[in-house]
């Protein structure tokens, strides 16, 4: 018998913090913080586990990022906080 305790942030969490739209995104998708925290970095993630950018995101509430090199897939995208990280899908298509 396994005793199992879930010690994740969930995506409501996320939602609080910073927006991403669209998604799926075919060149371009955006990064709003929707929370008074400051975001330090965000760093697109691909499905290999390879950092493909990490985007400084100091003193902005909006970001645009342009993904139109990137190809079809699935991507995760690592937004810091301070000392904590969340982590979100982004598709492309």
């Amino acid at each position: 018998c396994y005793s199992v305790t879930n010690v994740g942030i969930g995506k409501n969490d996320f939602a609080k913090v910073i927006a991403v739209f669209p998604n799926p995104a075919k060149d371009v998708f955006i990064l709003k913080n929707m929370s008074s925290e400051q975001i330090t970095e965000v760093k697109i993630i691909d499905a290999m586990g390879k950092t493909i950018a990490v985007i400084p995101f100091a003193d902005v509430d909006q970001l645009t990022v342009d993904a139109s090199s990137c190809t079809a897939g699935i991507y995760f995208l690592e937004v810091r906080s301070g000392n904590r990280s969340l982590h979100h899908k982004l598709v492309k298509e």
